[in-house]
């Protein structure tokens, strides 16, 4: 049984595309249409793996088999399991990683590769004006940082309260705090508590729950591994 909020990562693996087809097929059959809906191999990989990784987290977690009639979709495009209202899980891809949380209250996760060049027009677009203006009141090489420490922030709080694309990214404003950890009170005086990891320099990862009482690491994971028997 879920203990804590748990936080899972794993690199994607270099596979070929007979491999990716042996793998894909020991996942639900909701994840191999979305895994064949690609088209590029790299794209292929990260739903792979977040599959994957999904189910060995689930299972080591509390015990449960992901399968076809007990995963489901919400209207906001959140997945969520059919009869297990005390687990909440939340996955994220980008780059050559994907990381998931596990949690008995809602969670949200996210990770963006950082890239060197950011569009300042999208920042002033999808974040509101004090996000803005932080932003801008760094220098032009500390730029690219703060854009996607912001912007997984505020995606970890879209997707732990379960919105998804339905709650517009600059409709609410995030002070990312440079201690790692923030806090956010919702119109409902929900308290939402913020917290930063690191699995590679080259990426921002934040984690979105309803307490602050985050793990001090994530665990990696091969997500190969326990189903390497089944694709020999």
């Amino acid at each position: 049984m879920i203990t804590g909020l748990a936080l899972y990562a794993a690199r994607t693996p270099k596979l070929s595309e007979q491999q990716i087809f042996r793998y894909t097929a020991t996942l639900p059959a909701e994840r191999q249409k979305k895994i064949a809906s690609y088209r590029q191999l790299s794209d292929k990989l990260r739903s792979l793996t977040a599959g994957l990784l999904l189910r060995q987290t689930l299972k080591e977690c509390c015990g449960v088999a992901v399968g076809d009639t007990n995963l489901l979709i919400t209207d906001y495009g959140k997945p969520y399991l059919i009869g297990w209202t005390s687990v909440n899980f939340n996955l994220s891809h980008s780059g050559d990683w994907v990381v998931c949380a596990v949690d008995k209250q809602p969670v949200g996760i996210d990770i963006e590769k950082i890239e060197a060049d950011v569009d300042m027009n999208l920042a002033n677009m999808f974040f509101s004006r004090q996000e803005f203006a932080d932003i801008c009141s760094v220098n032009a090489f500390e730029q690219a940082a703060r854009f996607y420490r912001i912007w997984t922030h505020k995606e970890s709080y879209v997707k732990a309260v379960g919105a998804g694309l339905y709650m517009p990214l600059n409709s609410f404003s995030i002070g990312i705090s440079d201690d790692s950890q923030t806090m956010l009170a919702d119109e409902g005086k929900q308290l939402w508590f913020f917290k930063e990891y690191e699995v590679d320099r080259d990426y921002a990862l934040t984690v979105c729950a309803t307490h602050n009482h985050f793990p001090s690491m994530i665990t990696i994971q091969d997500v190969l591994e326990s189903d390497k028997r089944l694709v020999v």
